[in-house]
């Protein structure tokens, strides 16, 4: 795997991109003002906005630290868990992540983004069957989880089913939500299967919500070149074709 390749399966963290944009008034500021709102009025709410804030400057440890303290207070909540086991995973703490994650679907049976997430994980881990398993039962609970999908594509193309890859794939293009992480994983996927036109597409518009990411423009650039030898290659055939025929 390469490294652009790498940096498709961590987890889904959209709210990172939308961050780096906003607030008004740059990091500090923000932190600070989320700092005197939890010191005021120890909300839950309060904790996820400054993990997140932390996250989006990947500043991973402090993440967790906010998250952990925002269980203290609401222990069950699924979504922070799901938080947590992300954040973990981002500091290459897989096993502890792994743990939350198992944890998360004993207690949250019904989260269907936990099974989508813990899938995720379990495919960069290899465990590809178990991965396939997990993602199926969290569609039955959500069958238009479009990152789920794609996830599933992953796992079929891996397998060499590529009719059942793109299956999934024309599935998650009709319930998707416009995710960063959606588009970019979508791209990956259409260059393994060589449908490099539909690749293009999605870089171009995962690249609109990122502007910034070099890696992306880099995997745009490979996808367009490789559309055009495409082209060219079937321009080159039909070329043959016509001279074997004497047409």
């Amino acid at each position: 795997m390469s490294e652009e390749e790498a940096k498709m399966t961590v987890p889904v963290l959209d709210f990172l991109t939308q961050t780096r944009k906003s607030p008004l008034g740059g990091y500090r500021f923000h932190r600070a003002k989320i700092e005197r709102q939890i010191a005021k009025d120890p909300q839950v709410n309060y904790f996820i906005e400054l993990a997140k804030l932390e996250a989006s400057k990947g500043h991973w440890e402090r993440s967790q630290q906010v998250i952990e303290s925002a269980l203290q207070i609401n222990p069950y909540s699924g979504e922070i868990q799901l938080f947590l086991a992300q954040v973990l995973e981002m500091q290459g703490k897989d096993e502890e992540a792994r743990t939350v994650y198992l944890n998360l679907l004993d207690e949250h049976s019904y989260m269907s983004e936990a099974y989508r997430e813990f899938g995720r994980f379990l495919i960069v881990q290899g465990s590809i069957s178990l991965a396939q398993s997990i993602l199926l039962r969290g569609l039955e609970l959500n069958p238009k989880d479009a990152l789920a999908h794609t996830l599933l594509a992953e796992i079929y193309l891996q397998k060499d089913r590529r009719a059942q890859a793109v299956l999934h794939l024309e599935i998650a293009k009709r319930f998707h939500q416009g995710q960063l992480s959606f588009h970019q994983r979508s791209a990956q996927l259409y260059m393994a299967l060589e449908e490099y036109e539909e690749a293009v597409k999605h870089f171009k518009l995962a690249m609109q919500a990122d502007r910034k990411n070099k890696s992306l423009r880099v995997l745009f650039r490979q996808a367009m070149k490789a559309k055009e030898n495409q082209k060219k290659q079937s321009i080159l055939n039909r070329w043959m074709i016509w001279k074997k025929w004497g047409w």
